[in-house]
């Protein structure tokens, strides 16, 4: 899955202000359970997502 593939799933499943919340949790999730490889997908999907959506003070 691409991360753009990503997005648009997270988005579609959770909508557009809850898919943040939904790839970070994911994350954390992977992180957890010690799969790091899938941690930092999702992390790298995370930063990309908070890039497009840039709050100002970040």
């Amino acid at each position: 899955m691409s991360d753009d593939e990503a997005v648009a799933a997270a988005m579609e499943e959770h909508g557009e202000e809850d898919a943040r919340l939904a790839i970070a949790y994911a994350g954390l999730t992977a992180k957890f359970n010690g799969e790091t490889g899938e941690a930092t997908f999702w992390f790298g999907v995370f930063i990309r997502l908070q890039k497009k959506e840039h709050v100002g003070w970040a």
